[in-house]
């Protein structure tokens, strides 16, 4: 997840550490109905691991892409 532009472990975050942020989460990326660029990107190269490595690498991602 992104937590106020930052990517963060969400097995590792606790709810109370996030009162009052701007939270992301890769459910997040989808809007109305169609997926982010880089959602995209991983399903046209075929960078799918397992559900919860796929999402941290995305949310890492697009974290980095907000720093640029």
């Amino acid at each position: 997840m992104v937590i106020d532009d930052q990517a963060r472990r969400s097995c590792l975050t606790l709810i109370s550490q996030v009162s009052g942020a701007d939270l992301l989460t890769i459910e997040g990326l989808t809007k109305e109905g169609h997926l982010h660029p880089l959602q995209q990107a991983f399903i046209d190269h075929g960078a799918f691991q397992c559900g919860y490595c796929t999402s941290g690498m995305l949310m890492d991602a697009y974290e980095a892409h907000l720093t640029r």
